[in-house]
């Protein structure tokens, strides 16, 4: 009975050591997964970019510029917007397909031509107050505001035309913001057509 105690005290000891490496182990691996998933953390965090949606919207009329240049101000690297071709061929920046709830007017934004939206007054969106006659921008505006204000343009295409699309490319390309440039689309045959352009 005594030697089968002291083999069962050294085997004890025995698997006691094994616990112990194999727990010194398991904590430097831990430590190390640790220090690798900070560095990725770190990493991460860095490539973080800011995008502002339809512009500072929460501070400004949304999809506007002094929605887009209170993004700049606050340090966005981006500031999203929405697109829409009208009749006449011009491209708007304008979330809706209803112009109803921004604007003092009614129907369908695609249905109009440049003339008609110009005309129409944003009377909605955040801080509108400050705004006497408030108008829907153009493509083009949007762009020089991102270029002059440092933006990524982050554009979204509501009803646009796959005819159109290389002419908003080109466009990108005219601002020389197609470095930074994002599109958004539920059209997987625009994106496509985009990426190959």
């Amino acid at each position: 009975n005594i030697i089968k105690y002291k083999l069962y005290k050294h085997e004890g000891r025995i698997v006691m050591i094994y616990i112990n490496r194999v727990l010194k182990i398991l904590f430097v691996i831990l430590i190390l997964f640790i220090n690798i998933s900070m560095n990725t953390y770190r990493e991460c965090e860095n490539n973080i970019k800011i995008i502002a949606h339809r512009g500072a919207s929460k501070l400004e009329p949304e999809n506007t510029i002094p929605s887009f240049e209170r993004a700049a101000t606050l340090g966005a690297w981006g500031a999203e917007c929405d697109i829409y071709v009208l009749k006449d061929g011009n491209i708007v920046i304008f979330h809706d397909q209803d112009i109803k709830r921004m604007t003092n007017g009614i129907g369908e934004i695609k249905n109009m031509t440049i003339i008609e939206v110009k005309a129409l007054r944003i009377d909605n969106g955040n801080n509108i107050d400050k705004y006497k006659d408030l108008k829907i921008h153009t493509f083009d505006e949007y762009l020089s505001c991102c270029a002059k204000n440092n933006l990524a343009p982050v554009i979204e295409f509501k009803e646009v035309t796959i005819e159109k699309v290389k002419e908003i490319i080109d466009k990108i390309k005219e601002y020389n913001l197609e470095e930074n440039a994002v599109i958004i689309s539920t059209s997987y045959k625009w994106i496509k057509y985009i990426r190959e352009y």
